[in-house]
């Protein structure tokens, strides 16, 4: 799982690198991959009005929202900037937040990737309609809470991912923060308000991640 997590971590350095890199003249991979879909776009629409047909047209429409609905998440990351300390202090880059090694940095982290990734998630299968894969988007209608719930997961097993392959800090240091958090969580799962169902439900979902965490940690300590 580390060898996954170690090459997902590097093919988005990969891209971001391709991204923000000039490749032509000073246009780099996000300005030439969007004048490049434009283009395209423009092309399979022209095809379409010689067919008379709509499938080219429909197809570059979903290949546009999938782009954007995907950039959406990176360009609010690698650009947007949040108060030092959530509500006052100096403003800071999101990125540099969600780097650190403690409790704001991983808050932040979760919740961003955890509703900014719906963009993709969500409105890219909402496109299937174009193709008559009207089932996708109702499927999700239906269990948008699983989803939301799932990206819960996986942002909080990514935030301390990050931390273990690049060895950012110690692991005695993750453990330590790792043990905080989950008898944090687990005293919260015992609290039985009226309401407060939802919020069990994502704490839930943080501890179970928290296990993952915990193999990972011993995975890297046997290498």
């Amino acid at each position: 799982m580390l060898v996954f997590l170690r090459q997902l971590f590097l093919i988005l350095s990969n891209v971001d690198r391709f991204l923000r890199t000039p490749l032509i003249k000073d246009f780099n991979g996000f300005m030439v991959i969007w004048g490049s879909l434009l283009l395209l776009s423009g092309c399979l629409v022209s095809l379409d009005n010689k067919l008379g047909t709509k499938i080219f047209s429909n197809l570059s429409i979903f290949m546009i929202v999938s782009i954007v609905s995907s950039f959406i998440p990176y360009l609010f990351y690698k650009s947007g900037t949040i108060r030092k300390f959530l509500i006052f202090g100096n403003k800071e880059s999101i990125e540099v937040v969600t780097k650190r090694f403690n409790f704001i940095g991983y808050c932040l982290f979760v919740i961003f990737f955890s509703y900014f990734l719906l963009f993709p998630v969500i409105g890219i299968p909402l496109f299937f309609n174009l193709f008559n894969a009207e089932w996708v988007s109702t499927w999700l209608s239906n269990n948008i809470s699983f989803v939301i719930y799932f990206l819960i997961t996986v942002s909080s097993i990514l935030w301390f991912s990050y931390h273990i392959i690049n060895v950012t800090v110690t692991l005695p240091k993750i453990k330590i923060k790792l043990a905080l958090y989950s008898a944090v969580g687990t005293s919260l799962t015992l609290i039985n308000f009226r309401g407060f169902e939802y919020i069990s439900i994502v704490l839930s979902c943080l501890l179970a991640s928290y296990l993952w965490i915990q193999y990972l940690i011993e995975l890297k300590s046997d290498e």
